[in-house]
């Protein structure tokens, strides 16, 4: 359950700034937190999560997109731009540039 609810929390904070929503801290309970990324990723047209217990320490969630389009018009040029979508989308992964 701690390891879901880790993971669950993991991925409505990195993903509310994505899909326009203040930073979101999640509920207490793995429930509560599911019905927060379902109902956030419902409101922007997009799939339930998936969510995978493969063991009792780690739990993963898969998430497919549909019809989204991430933009940055935060830059002066393409090259720029593409650099900072591929910081944003890594940061979502969880790796650091």
């Amino acid at each position: 359950d701690e390891a879901k609810l880790h993971a669950l929390q993991k991925a409505l904070s990195s993903l509310s700034p994505l899909f326009g929503y203040p930073s979101l801290l999640g509920a207490d309970s793995p429930e509560e937190v599911q019905n927060q990324l379902s109902s956030m990723l419902n409101g922007s047209g997009q799939k339930e999560p998936v969510i995978d217990l493969k063991s009792e320490e780690r739990a993963c969630i898969q998430l497919t997109f549909c019809d989204y389009t991430l933009k940055c018009t935060c830059q002066s040029n393409k090259k720029a731009a593409r650099n900072h979508l591929c910081e944003r989308i890594l940061g979502l992964l969880g790796i650091k540039t």
